[in-house]
């Protein structure tokens, strides 16, 4: 028997993604609704083969109207959404037992794939009782919220898997571009909404304009730092600023965020790995000798919980047991190095098989 729940997908012109999206949950709900913006591919006809209620929806350069106007639509008592660029990885128990343990909004584990040797995780709110009273709120980068006030959301083990942030898919559209434009227009609404400037920035990361992201954060960060409440968001702002700093080379200011950050955030692992990523792209040799213990920290601390963290995953273990591989491969350390690199293989991370074949060719 199929679940309860109302699958909302908003789309334009995502031909190439929308029938695998909808086919990783269809066999598992009642109801599966895309709301179409306006493509002129094949978006409309594949997602109506696949099985899903299709609607037709004037785009206002709004994406809260347009997830409100999907919410309406919706029959179900349980609401799940999803975008076109991302595809449910589990089955019927975890949403069965999702919803019957819902009290409130569910946040959901996305695993962003960045390249094939590259993810990143976090958690964002989408599973939500129907019928409620929740809206969301904001030109872009909409938040879910229950009668003016943000939501407290609590984690299930639903997991998504994100394909969006993959070059191929990014350098193919043009939403970079228009989501820069959508938080600009929200900015002369709201100027000093650090929350907006901390999405411009992550936006012109993404876009490669570094010196411009580098830009929103730091405003974003001023008016946290004049504001009484810190944001569930700031180690996010962190991490990614200290991401664009390292893309600029700008080693002095990125070793004053990691200490700050650190400091602030002890048992976030992804601080202590790129702390120590940059001591080796930056070669400060005077900080060399930082690099064992920070990756050594990072095994320790193990890998951060992605529902308070934005993480990359690896840097709790393989990632950081390759890196100390690196180190000792470059100190002349044979034995260690390669002890290193092959843990960190076992746990099925291909470039460090491929430094242990290089290291068998030269013994």
């Amino acid at each position: 028997m199929s679940l309860p729940i109302s699958i909302c997908i908003l789309a334009k012109d995502e031909d190439e993604l929308i029938v695998e999206c909808i086919e990783s949950v269809s066999q598992f709900v009642r109801e599966i609704i895309v709301l179409d913006t306006g493509s002129s591919d094949g978006t409309i006809e594949l997602a109506t083969r696949a099985g899903a209620s299709v609607f037709q929806y004037e785009w206002e350069g709004d994406f809260s109207k347009a997830r409100n106007h999907l919410i309406s639509l919706a029959s179900e008592p349980y609401i799940f959404m999803l975008d076109a660029d991302e595809r449910f990885t589990g089955g019927k128990e975890e949403l069965e037992n999702t919803i019957k343990e819902l009290t409130g909004v569910g946040q959901v584990k996305i695993v962003n794939y960045i390249s094939n040797e590259e993810q990143s995780e976090t958690y964002i709110s989408r599973i939500f009782k129907n019928k409620q009273g929740y809206y969301y709120d904001g030109v872009i980068h909409e938040q879910l919220m229950l009668n003016g006030m943000t939501i407290t959301p609590k984690k299930t083990r639903v997991s998504i898997n994100h394909l969006g942030y993959q070059k191929e898919i990014v350098s193919g559209k043009r939403k970079l571009e228009r989501n820069i434009a959508l938080l600009k227009k929200q900015l002369t609404v709201q100027p000093h909404n650090p929350y907006v400037l901390f999405q411009l920035g992550r936006t012109f990361y993404v876009q490669g304009d570094y010196t411009q992201a580098v830009t929103s954060f730091l405003e974003a960060n001023r008016y946290i730092e004049s504001s009484s409440e810190v944001p569930t968001y700031y180690p996010s702002l962190v991490i990614q600023l200290a991401y664009s700093l390292m893309k600029l080379k700008q080693w002095d200011q990125l070793k004053k965020l990691f200490l700050f950050g650190i400091e602030k955030y002890p048992e976030y692992t992804d601080l202590y790995f790129m702390y120590g990523v940059s001591i080796i792209e930056s070669k400060n040799v005077s900080e060399f000798s930082l690099i064992p213990q920070l990756f050594t920290t990072c095994l320790e601390l193990g890998e951060p919980d992605s529902a308070r963290y934005e993480t990359v995953l690896g840097v709790g273990s393989f990632k950081a047991l390759f890196n100390l591989g690196l180190f000792y491969e470059i100190i002349g350390d044979s034995a260690k190095s390669f002890a290193y690199y092959q843990e960190s293989a076992e746990m099925g991370f291909d470039p460090a098989q491929k430094r242990i074949d290089q290291l068998q060719l030269t013994m």
